[in-house]
């Protein structure tokens, strides 16, 4: 008998190396048993031991991290039913699944990255209270111009005005719209075009709504809906599970940056509660 291990989008068959498979519950003891005594298995455990002890000085991601943030990507995927989404322009969303979401800061960053690591916090608890979200995963980078921002996978449509308006409100009280509205309401509209390096004409309606709206809401947010395995896969690996900074890279100031920061990924508690693996005995699948 060989050992199958189901994730949410594949099935790993596995066979230990005297061609025998333990009792296949993933809390029996006999399958500890069976991992401890398969080869390489005390050198791993020492190397993962190692880098538990480790100070975390770069923004790249462990494969093991990677891959778990994968499973949960396509677990969130398997859960969300497709639906269609009638917009209030009556335009409607065909097979919506999950949105991808960045946000990003509207002016150079002032704060720490815990600072608006908070802000993220006080983001995602107004759209569980307002918008009942319950299912999300999200992963925090450095921009080239040395912002924090953050992507997020959510399964539950929220418009996009919605995403802006909550996580402007997040920010607000840190000064970062006061920034954008002093910066850009002082530009002409051919000192905007030249900004946004676009012709007059095509930065004539940012200009206009910036001017209608006092320049105090910016757009923080990109939002993209996800319909199908395919399109959560090319945005995993784009954005991520991307390499924020090669290691070579990284300064003295990026290293106690990123050891302050903490954890630059987390998921929901609806998420983290679930078992993605669960492994049975291969012959009785077949």
């Amino acid at each position: 008998m060989n050992l199958a291990t189901i994730y949410p989008d594949r099935i790993v068959n596995y066979q230990g190396s005297d061609g025998r498979s333990p009792v296949v519950d993933l809390m029996n003891k006999k399958f500890r048993e069976w991992q401890k005594s398969q080869p390489g298995y005390k050198q791993e455990r020492e190397r993962l031991n190692k880098n538990l002890l480790k100070t975390k000085s770069s923004w790249k991601l462990s494969r093991t991290t990677k891959r778990k943030i994968k499973d949960t990507a396509q677990l969130l995927m398997q859960l969300s039913p497709s639906r269609t989404i009638f917009e209030r322009n009556k335009a409607k969303i065909y097979n919506f699944r999950c949105s991808f979401v960045t946000l990003t800061l509207p002016s150079q960053q002032q704060h720490t990255d815990k600072k608006i690591k908070k802000c993220l916090d006080a983001f995602l608890q107004n759209l569980r209270k307002s918008c009942n979200l319950k299912n999300y995963i999200w992963k925090a980078e450095l921009q080239t111009n040395a912002n924090i921002h953050f992507h997020l996978i959510i399964d539950q449509y929220i418009h996009y005005h919605a995403i802006r308006h909550y996580w402007n409100l997040a920010i607000e009280p840190l000064g970062y719209i006061d920034a954008y509205q002093k910066k850009f309401s002082a530009m002409s509209l051919r000192e905007y075009a030249a900004y946004r390096k676009l012709s007059v004409q095509d930065a004539l309606p940012g200009f206009t709504f910036g001017c209608r709206t006092n320049w105090r809401k910016p757009g923080t947010e990109n939002v993209q809906a996800i319909s199908n395995r395919s399109q959560i896969g090319s945005y995993l690996a784009k954005y991520i599970t991307k390499e924020a900074k090669d290691a070579k890279e990284v300064t003295n100031d990026d290293a106690k940056r990123i050891k302050e920061f903490g954890r630059t990924w987390a998921r929901s508690q609806s998420l983290s509660s679930l078992k993605i693996v669960t492994r049975w005995d291969w012959s009785e699948l077949l």
